[in-house]
């Protein structure tokens, strides 16, 4: 027999799955909420420390103190406002335990013998700069002594992960070592951070990693460092976003693994002396790759060195070096995309252990020794190609020279140099090329001319020109051209 269903029935059936709709409802809220706690929440579950002289006291949980250490034994968030002297803020929480959150709320910190805030023991410690705010943490004396290579410490120091971010300022001074120092990761998202350190301004191990913020470093050592190469991808320093400025004795940046600049603005000054210790704008001890940002260095040392290859594909680069090399690659070195580079250098402009290889950009270079350089003998390799983008160079020595040989197959390249050696391209080149001896060396600039008169392009100089490499497209193989300075004009055959 057929069942019948009334209206009592039907209505029994939509109540029990409106009770399953609204069960589920509120099991996904809850998660959500779990997952992005509201700013009430956080507000609540967060411990306040109140910092008051030569001790503390707080409201909430998981904190002890044992007169001027103020110590973290459970992960969560903590908000510090106020002053502490002589004393310190201890993170000691346990491995595996989760992370520590601190809020610095307008705190000023300093310890003569030990780090001002330490993180010994934990997940990660994440400390936000409250907006508006104005921190500060300090580690030694009154002023930064000389570098001590056994000295040991920070400001602030981390055995584990360290970020910094948030929207207010922090002042560093490490004046008993370094001014950030850690034994694995830093990640900076944000803050307008000054570190004044007597060593290092920051030298962590394993990786480094900014995004954003306004960083200023004034270091009696490196400005920014990586110190661990045992594993691979360690030692690496990625930066994408903000605002640098580095005043250094040592070198500016020195990545122990690879080093990528992919954007932000980055003002470096190296003043150490070269003889004595390495003082690099920016130093990869293997691969460095640039491809975006602004990079302004002055050096008294190489202004950029890569031990392994060295890429620039982007961004704009302005490199001074008072007695070293503008550009240095222990392996190849890559210019390509839109990158614009302007280079002086006291020694040689861009130099190469290998290849050099041109395929875009803008390069100009003015130098005290060879322009572009390629090649060592030790390698067995050494190729310059020109095969596309724009170069200009002025050379007080060889304006090109290259240990194997060279080619020109596309681009735009205008190179002088006073030395009397002249090395042609090799046969193989696809663009034609002007290679040319000078009977009376060219000063103030040289103009390449077709013989009705027609400007092709003018380089200007920087030392005396002997000799002149010329390549464009606007070249015919076979033709006429002409090369004039002030001090007369010379004829030349493109080939």
């Amino acid at each position: 027999m057929r069942k019948k269903t009334g209206k009592p029935y039907l209505l029994l059936c939509l109540f029990i799955s409106l009770l399953f709709c609204l069960s589920g409802c509120i099991t996904k809220t809850n998660r959500d909420d779990a997952e992005r706690p509201s700013e009430a929440e956080l507000t609540e579950e967060k411990t306040q420390i109140y910092l008051r002289g030569k001790s503390a006291t707080f409201e909430g949980n998981g904190v002890s103190i044992s007169g001027g250490t103020i110590i973290i034994r459970e992960p969560g968030e903590y908000e510090l406002s106020g002053n502490l002297k002589n004393g310190k803020i201890q993170v000691l929480t346990g491995k595996n335990n989760g992370d520590v959150k601190l809020i610095l709320n307008g705190v000023q910190v300093s310890c003569p013998d030990g780090p001002a805030i330490e993180e010994l023991e934990g997940g990660k410690l994440i400390i936000v700069l409250q907006e508006g705010t104005e921190n500060s943490v300090h580690s030694g004396g009154e002023k930064a002594p000389a570098p001590d290579p056994d000295a040991v410490g920070a400001a602030i120091l981390a055995e584990d992960a360290l970020t910094l971010q948030g929207t207010g300022s922090l002042k560093v001074e490490g004046f008993l070592n370094n001014g950030i120092a850690g034994k694995k990761e830093l990640s900076i998202f944000g803050g307008a951070l000054q570190i004044h350190a007597s060593n290092c301004g920051v030298s962590v191990a394993k990786y480094v990693e900014i995004l954003d913020g306004n960083i200023q470093i004034t270091a009696g050592n490196d400005g920014l460092r990586t110190h661990s190469d045992k594993v691979a991808g360690k030692g690496d320093i990625s930066i994408s976003g903000g605002n640098l400025k580095l005043q250094t004795a040592g070198d500016g940046i020195a990545a122990e693994g690879t080093l990528t600049i992919s954007g932000g603005r980055l003002d470096i000054s190296t003043e150490g002396d070269p003889e004595i210790v390495s003082s690099k704008g920016v130093k990869a001890q293997k691969d460095a790759v640039i491809t975006g940002g602004e990079l302004t260095v002055t050096s008294r040392d190489n202004a950029v060195h890569s031990k392994g290859d060295l890429l620039v594909s982007g961004g704009s680069l302005k490199l001074r070096s008072d007695s070293g090399k503008g550009m240095m690659a222990g392996g190849s070195l890559r210019l390509e995309g839109d990158a614009e580079l302007d280079v002086a250098a006291a020694g040689n402009g861009i130099e190469t252990d290998t290849d050099l290889i041109v395929s875009g950009g803008n390069l100009r270079v003015t130098s005290g020794g060879d322009g572009l350089r390629a090649g060592d003998s030790g390698t067995g390799r050494g190729f310059f190609r020109m095969e596309g983008g724009m170069v200009y160079v002025s050379a007080a020595n060889d304006a090109l020279d290259a240990k194997i040989g060279m080619s020109v197959s596309g681009g735009c390249l205008f190179a002088a140099g006073s030395s009397y050696r002249l090395k042609s391209f090799s046969p193989d080149s696809t663009q034609a090329s002007l290679c040319a001896e000078l009977a009376e060396a060219a000063e103030g600039q040289i103009t390449v001319c077709t013989p009705e008169g027609t400007v092709l392009d003018t380089l200007g100089l920087n030392a005396p020109a002997r000799t002149v490499h010329y390549s464009s497209p606007a070249l015919n193989r076979g033709e006429n051209y002409e090369l004039r300075s002030g001090s007369g004009t010379a004829s030349a055959v493109a080939g």
